[in-house]
């Protein structure tokens, strides 16, 4: 990603505005989307993926009351006016996702669990198989953080368990990721699981699927449309890889970061923007 810098107004996105037309203050990343609009205003068709946890929501204490920012919904719930794939991309487990998106009507295509699961707009649910070793570890390392006392939040999904710290001191932070990072290099060595770290805390997960799996079929499937990725996190990396040639990966976040992204957007305000861009040039053609 070129130009990389810290402009004046990224110093304090917090003080800026709340507003739908307030776009990238990143000029490589504006300019680059000038081009998207026009593709899209020429297209029959697009894809939409959106990560949820820090992209379309902030990151909460407690991970069940991060719902997403002011606006986000009635923008989504606006994209079933115009003809594009809409796909939520999570690492939640399907039944931790849908209490923060009831205020969708009609619900999108969920793909849960880093793409283990996937909920369709009709309803239907599909579950890709987990080896049985690695479901036993997965309930080792829950017995094993059940037993520390430390009163970490904590979620147990079908294909990993991730625990969060978020809002302790950094010592408390610092301890919990060291011993963690112990446990779960441990419980790895057999190749089965592996840990992954994310923003505010340490998951173990089964081997298999990433978000970057959902990109790459999903796209199949549409047969290459105008497309993009919106994600903030390590665990989007394989999504954004996937998207090179195909369509556009985009950095949601407050401060920059090293990613394969090809662009970079502060939240919520540009991310406002954007989903309104994106309908707007979708509306126009």
């Amino acid at each position: 990603m070129e130009d990389v810098h810290h402009p004046r107004d990224f110093k304090n996105p917090s003080k800026r505005r709340l507003e739908v037309k307030s776009p990238p203050a990143h000029q490589p990343t504006h300019r680059m989307l000038q081009e998207l609009w026009s593709r899209l205003k020429a297209a029959p068709r697009a894809v939409l993926f959106l990560d949820y946890d820090g992209t379309l929501a902030p990151f909460h204490r407690d991970p069940y009351k991060a719902f997403p920012y002011p606006g986000v919904v009635e923008l989504l719930n606006d994209m079933w006016e115009v003809p594009c794939r809409l796909v939520i991309v999570t690492g939640r487990a399907v039944e931790a996702i849908l209490p923060l998106l009831k205020g969708m009507n009609p619900l999108p295509e969920i793909w849960a669990n880093h793409g283990m699961e996937v909920l369709k707009p009709g309803g239907e649910r599909v579950s890709f198989p987990v080896s049985s070793q690695g479901v036993k570890l997965l309930e080792e390392a829950k017995r094993w953080i059940d037993q520390q006392g430390w009163g970490l939040v904590y979620e147990a999904k079908p294909t990993s368990i991730a625990v969060h710290w978020r809002g302790r001191s950094p010592e408390e932070q610092r301890r919990f990721s060291q011993a963690l990072g112990r446990k779960f290099k441990e419980l790895s060595q057999g190749g089965e699981v592996h840990p992954l770290p994310f923003d505010g805390g340490l998951e173990l997960r089964v081997r298999g699927r990433t978000k970057g799996d959902v990109v790459n079929e999903v796209l199949n499937e549409e047969g290459n449309p105008p497309s993009a990725y919106l994600g903030d996190d390590v665990t989007d990396e394989d999504a954004f890889s996937a998207m090179k040639g195909r369509g556009v990966g985009l950095l949601v976040r407050k401060e920059w970061r090293e990613t394969q992204a090809d662009g970079w957007l502060i939240p919520p305000e540009e991310l406002l923007w954007f989903l309104h861009m994106w309908i707007m040039s979708l509306k126009s053609r």
